[in-house]
């Protein structure tokens, strides 16, 4: 068969939730292929290399390609969050590689800070309880770095160093097969956005879509009370709570993820406010750190981030 493959890899937290849901499934001129393959990327994220079968597992995606433009998508693909620490990021990148060499990768960035604290709240949906300094590993003013600590639901600021990355897969699939679009631009011109995705696909026909907000997340108050409220009620990042499972009549479980509804309202938001949970000091030491490489970027991807905007990468 004939096709073109596009590989939208990640990262987590830079509107792909809006990419798979709003604009994917009704692109124009290109196969997007989406929850029947849900199997087979795991597999390619997270199967020890003793067991994966490359052949078959090429076999299993190729039958729901069509011949010309095929899309996968699945922001773990740039790396296994699921303890959230960035997993088998090379390892992917290889098999990647190997099963579909000719593919064309699509990555989206956010500044190092903001997606920081993104996931951060994002934790905190799941039912954490740390705090944040404690969540990005930043103790006496300096980041720790990988691995003192694995299993304890915290990560570190190598995660979001995206040159490192995209440079290996120039390395595999070549400069002119990699598109990088700064999550920043999404939030500033969301058609400007969508149109130079699409473009850099070979799709001309912009189709209609919602520029809303999906995965909400949590402002200061919200988060104040998301980590108090976290400590009573079980969840897979809080097993020793205050409060046993419980279960209503009507209501149903009492857990964190009802309380993230309850957070994430419209309502919440009105009540508590969406003011941000900015660390001035974490913030200005993960700028210095990236700031070199994020230039160097912004260069060779030719990203304008200086002016979609100003500040938040260097």
């Amino acid at each position: 068969m004939n096709y073109q493959l596009y590989l939208h890899i990640g990262y987590p937290k830079t509107g792909t939730t809006f990419l798979q849901q709003a604009l994917f499934p009704y692109a124009q001129g290109i196969n997007y292929i989406k929850k029947p393959v849900a199997k087979e990327l795991a597999m390619i994220i997270r199967q020890d290399d003793w067991t994966f079968d490359a052949e078959a597992v090429k076999a299993s995606l190729e039958k729901y390609f069509k011949p010309g433009k095929n899309l996968l998508s699945h922001e773990a693909l740039v790396g296994d969050f699921d303890i959230l620490k960035l997993m088998n990021s090379k390892i992917i990148a290889d098999r990647l590689r190997r099963l579909f060499p000719e593919a064309k990768i699509i990555v989206t960035v956010r500044n190092q800070y903001d997606h920081l604290e993104s996931m951060y709240k994002q934790y905190l949906h799941s039912g954490g309880i740390k705090k944040f300094r404690d969540f990005a590993n930043f103790r006496n003013g300096v980041f720790e770095m990988p691995y003192t600590r694995r299993w304890d639901y915290s990560l570190y600021i190598t995660m979001f160093d995206y040159p490192k990355l995209l440079e290996y897969y120039e390395s595999l699939f070549g400069k002119e097969n990699i598109l990088v679009v700064p999550y920043e631009l999404l939030s500033k011109d969301p058609k400007l956005f969508v149109q130079k995705l699409l473009a850099w696909m070979g799709i001309e026909t912009v189709p209609d879509f919602k520029n809303e907000f999906r995965n909400q997340g949590y402002g200061a108050r919200q988060v104040w009370l998301a980590r108090m409220f976290n400590r009573f009620f079980k969840s897979k990042l809080n097993e020793g709570s205050v409060i046993p499972d419980i279960r209503l009549p009507v209501a149903g479980t009492i857990d964190a993820g009802r309380l993230r509804l309850i957070l994430q309202s419209s309502l919440s938001r009105k009540l508590l406010g969406t003011k941000p949970i900015t660390d001035v000091e974490m913030k200005e030491k993960i700028q210095k750190y990236f700031e070199k490489s994020n230039r160097e970027m912004n260069e060779r991807y030719a990203l304008s981030l200086d002016q979609v905007c100003p500040g938040r990468y260097f």
